[in-house]
């Protein structure tokens, strides 16, 4: 491997149409990095879901409590609704670092 960097598109005398600022070893290194960072950050979403999850089922067991006694319980059961929400997009977001890992 050569101590030298590569010359860029731009060093090279390219016209300005086949110009680049990447290598195709920095791009090899770009994707890798994305692909590990997709697989950390799908793992990190699997747990906030799980954490999103046990946050709704308490919203809603707090709501059943509630039911009859006080004013509040829409409130509480929006709110359960709205953290169900967001565990849906928390999960597709998930899914969507999985399909980026294995791309």
């Amino acid at each position: 491997m050569s101590s030298t960097k590569a010359k860029s598109a731009y060093q090279q005398g390219l016209t300005r149409e086949h110009r680049t600022d990447i290598t195709s070893d920095e791009y090899v290194v770009a994707m890798a990095n994305l692909a590990v960072n997709s697989v950390q950050d799908r793992d990190a979403a699997q747990a906030i879901e799980a954490v999103v999850a046990r946050i709704a089922t308490a919203f809603q067991e707090m709501s059943a409590d509630l039911a009859g006694d006080h004013n509040i319980t829409s409130l509480v059961a929006d709110l359960a609704d709205t953290v169900k929400t967001m565990k849906a997009q928390v999960k597709g977001c998930a899914e969507e670092c999985g399909t980026a890992a294995e791309a």
